[in-house]
């Protein structure tokens, strides 16, 4: 992803870039197919026994996004929307408002 953000130069857009993405994620199966959030015996957050996507998958779809975004032909955030304050996901948000140092890493 970090490749393919700096082939398309997206510089100080990459995170805004990437946050549209996670909302596009969250709330869409596909570019025009909404997903079904409250499900009847589980929450979005609920585990899978196969992923969804590999890696590769992501990143295709990544670039279909972002070539969607410029044309205004995907979905995008409404104003205001953080993942960290999302209410659908909240086990998730609550990883998200944690703060993080690049020492953390080592």
């Amino acid at each position: 992803m970090i490749v393919f953000l700096g082939e398309i130069e997206a510089g100080e857009t990459a995170v805004e870039l990437l946050e549209d993405y996670c909302y596009f994620r969250i709330y869409f199966e596909a570019q025009n197919t909404p997903r079904k959030l409250k499900s009847m015996f589980g929450s979005i957050e609920d585990g899978v026994k196969q992923p969804l996507e590999t890696g590769e998958s992501t990143l295709k779809s990544l670039r279909a996004y972002i070539f969607g975004l410029r044309s205004g032909t995907v979905p995008t955030p409404p104003s205001g929307w953080k993942l960290e304050t999302d209410e659908h996901i909240p086990n998730l948000a609550s990883i998200v408002q944690k703060p993080v140092s690049i020492l953390d890493a080592f």
